[in-house]
């Protein structure tokens, strides 16, 4: 059966866009029939995907998602939630094509404070009266407390996790235990804006993609307001209904960017950055972990800057 290859496990809001496009762009990597499959996820996550999931169709309905053998080298799942999940790992070491997984991780209080924007901002599912710090104490006291703010249960499920899921190393070690360190590659996002061609080549070399890759990398844009929320949820209403259909949910995506603002987002705040460096802080035992048991230079983790908020 035509399993994955390869997997581009997590993290959300990390740039993997960015690295989803990059990849999908080279001649030996075809993509599954959309990005974020959301297969594997563990059961009664609210972010599986409805119709074709795991629990339901099993493996037989993994490997449909993807084109026969004989039409490419490498598939690609490119999923960022996978790293969070229980069942995926488990299935992944199960699977017949030995795929190799590959995570790209951001400074964890900055993936966190890009989430919250995106939810805001973008998605529109998060009321904009609720501050960042608010925000945290709320998760930390009685997450129950954000569905007087979120509209979504998706985004509140994602939004009460997303501090816990900065601690990066404890989910890697459950892929690590379960794949083995050998199939896994781990990338900063930082490193992708600051030394794209050599992080590329990693990339490209551990997926074998040969000289022939390409080394262009086109960057995110900025995360925009959402002008027309009514819109907005009649677009992505279309979008999971054509999922199988992927040139008209592509079309859909460009009408209702067309018909959104293009103003800028509001400047990240003094108290924000307060409350991040705060965050920050919080992070310093686990990011240790992760650099001793991944071997990784998170020096870029702590210069001081205002987070770029990209998907």
């Amino acid at each position: 059966m035509a399993f994955p290859t390869v997997l581009l496990a997590g993290a959300p809001k990390c740039a993997t866009s960015s690295v989803y496009r990059w990849l999908v762009a080279q001649p030996d990597v075809v993509s599954g029939s959309r990005k974020e499959l959301r297969y594997l996820m563990d059961e009664g996550n609210p972010l599986a995907h409805p119709k074709t999931n795991l629990a339901r169709d099993g493996l037989a309905g993994y490997a449909k998602l993807f084109p026969s053998e004989a039409e490419a080298t490498h598939r690609l799942d490119a999923t960022t939630h996978y790293l969070y999940q229980a069942v995926a790992p488990k299935t992944v070491a199960r699977l017949e094509t030995h795929p190799k997984v590959l995570f790209v991780l951001r400074e964890p209080a900055a993936r966190v404070y890009t989430s919250f924007r995106f939810s805001q901002e973008l998605l529109a599912s998060l009321d904009r009266s609720l501050d960042f710090a608010r925000y945290l104490d709320i998760v930390r006291r009685d997450p129950s407390q954000l569905s007087r703010y979120c509209n979504s249960a998706a985004s509140r499920f994602v939004l009460e996790h997303d501090v816990e899921y900065g601690h990066y190393a404890r989910y890697l070690d459950r892929w690590a235990d379960a794949v083995g360190p050998d199939r896994m590659l781990v990338v900063l996002t930082e490193d992708l804006r600051t030394e794209t061609e050599v992080t590329l080549a990693r990339i490209g070399n551990f997926l074998d993609l040969g000289p022939e890759s390409s080394v262009e990398l086109r960057a995110e844009p900025g995360i925009r307001p959402s002008r027309l929320p009514t819109i907005r949820d009649l677009a992505a209403k279309a979008t999971a209904w054509l999922a199988e259909h992927p040139r008209a949910r592509q079309l859909v995506t460009q009408v209702y960017w067309s018909m959104q603002s293009r103003d800028a987002m509001p400047e990240t705040t003094d108290a924000d950055l307060a409350t991040l460096a705060k965050l920050r802080a919080e992070y310093a035992d686990s990011n240790a972990a992760l650099a001793r048991d991944y071997n990784l230079d998170l020096t870029s983790w702590y210069e001081e800057r205002r987070p770029s908020l990209v998907d």
